[in-house]
């Protein structure tokens, strides 16, 4: 499984990295991501274990060494990693053993194939960590998850909630981040479902892999996963969210989902195309009694959920039981008696839903749908050749700017040449003046020299002499 001469890409998230990360060394692997990610030394938080990260396995050894890397790489250093193998009839039990065996916190579970909830609600029960985060086999998570979702948590409340990424079942970005939007961050440090604005169904999301839950409160509110093939997790999440006294929020996302992986949880869509039905209204049971802003926010969610299963169903058969599943009462069923569902903010599926609620043909539902789509995709195609068009006129105008700064530039450099030369000549003229004003300090030295000769002279003193009455004379002749 390991190979120590093995190369890999840098970075995890790109195309098929998994594969790569499945050839490395434990050690060396943990210390990659890291290097990665560029995480922090890893820190206790608390006594004993801190979070325990319960896995559901099956048939996911491609994956599942990527996971765990990740898991063992986080900067919270007292957590527990339990793998629970649901009868896998690949690798994967041999995988999670063989990293068990480098790492003591990763423990090993195994039963007869029963599906992840069973197998999630076992590992719940073997869980000791003051905190659960439910993972998926085949993804993995930024290094610092549980540490920043543990030290929210700590601060006080029932589940800690942040965003989370999607990557296709390669592992080749989406383009997809799905953060809490800033006005419900805005709400304070803890929301409960019944909080004003804030929406549990669409900006947290009603899957489990991007929230940490108290087990304290999990037990006490008996709260556990849904025996169902897929969907098992959503009304879990719905229960938990809405019985939860403290939310709290977090900006970041931190866990990478492999979207629509065909040996994943969510693989058996076409196998199951209607089970999710189940589970959204199991989830409305509990709604029911709530609020109509709360009920109005859960069959928005329904009805996206219901959507997005009828485009995601691969086969004729498949496509067909949702359709006439959500057409025969499964998706009006949802809906709260309060609820009206023609002010629903139903988006680009506003046109689609009503078609469906008039039992129209499916092709008229998915025309609708499409178009609806298109029109919105047109809109984006129209708004990006704006876009393109502002570039380039914006490359015209940065192409003069440039060429009216090169042309500034050279007369900066002519009148730099001018400036050095007019420096020159004018150093050489005063240069020239302090000659000349040498010169002349020099022949006026000499005359006083010989000035003070003449007075010197015996001449001049007799001359002095015979012409002082003379000056005596002027002198009173200007006195009088």
């Amino acid at each position: 499984m390991m190979d120590n001469n093995s190369q890999m890409e840098s970075d995890p998230r790109e195309p098929r990295s998994f594969q790569e990360w499945a050839k490395i060394p434990f050690a060396e692997g943990v210390a990659r991501w890291r290097a990665v990610f560029r995480a922090a030394a890893p820190e206790a938080i608390g006594e004993g274990v801190a979070a325990s990260v319960v896995i559901p396995v099956y048939n996911a050894a491609p994956y599942l060494p990527q996971m765990l890397i990740s898991l063992a790489a986080q900067t919270l250093a007292n957590i527990e990693i339990i793998c629970v193998d649901d009868g896998s009839t690949d690798a994967s039990l041999a995988v999670c053993r063989a990293f068990a065996a480098h790492d003591p916190r990763i423990r090993v579970l195994s039963q007869t194939n029963q599906g992840a909830a069973v197998a999630r609600n076992n590992g719940l029960l073997a869980a000791v960590g003051r905190w659960v985060f439910f993972a998926d086999a085949d993804d993995f998570c930024h290094p610092a998850m549980l540490a920043d979702m543990v030290a929210a948590g700590e601060k006080g409340a029932d589940v800690v909630v942040a965003g989370r990424h999607y990557l296709d079942f390669q592992g080749r970005r989406k383009g997809l981040t799905k953060k809490i939007p800033k006005a419900q961050l805005a709400l304070g440090e803890t929301v409960t479902c019944e909080t004003e604005g804030f929406d549990p169904f669409a900006g947290s999301g009603v899957v489990v892999w991007n929230k940490l839950f108290r087990r304290a409160f999990l037990m006490e509110r008996d709260l556990r996963f849904a025996r169902l093939p897929t969907s098992n997790d959503m009304n879990f999440v719905v229960s938990s969210l809405l019985r939860a006294e403290r939310i709290r929020l977090l900006p970041k996302a931190y866990y990478y989902y492999r979207a629509e992986n065909p040996t994943g949880i969510v693989g058996g869509m076409d196998r199951y195309p209607t089970v999710f039905l189940e589970a959204w209204r199991e989830a409305g049971r509990e709604i029911a009694s709530r609020s109509v802003r709360l009920q109005t926010q859960f069959y928005t969610a329904a009805v996206s959920a219901a959507f997005w299963h009828l485009t995601r169903v691969k086969s004729a058969a498949g496509l067909q039981a949702v359709y006439r599943a959500l057409r025969d009462g499964g998706l009006a069923a949802l809906k709260g008696e309060a609820v009206d569902a023609g002010a629903l903010d139903l988006g680009t599926l506003r046109a689609a839903y009503d078609a469906l609620m008039r039992r129209e043909p499916l092709e008229v539902v998915l025309l609708a749908l499409f178009s609806a789509q298109k029109l919105t995709f047109d809109e984006t195609r129209q708004s990006a050749r704006k876009s393109r068009a502002r570039a380039v006129a914006l490359e015209g105008k940065v192409s003069a700017l440039a060429a009216a700064r090169d042309a500034l530039a050279e007369n900066v450099a002519a009148l730099n040449t001018a400036l050095e030369a007019a420096q020159s000549a004018y150093q050489a003229e005063v240069a020239r003046l302090k000659a000349k004003v040498g010169s002349l300090k020099k022949s006026k030295a000499a005359l006083a020299r010989q000035l003070l000769d003449v007075k010197r002279s015996l001449s001049y003193r007799l001359g002095r002499w015979a012409t002082a009455p003379f000056r005596r004379l002027k002198k009173l002749v200007r006195q009088s």
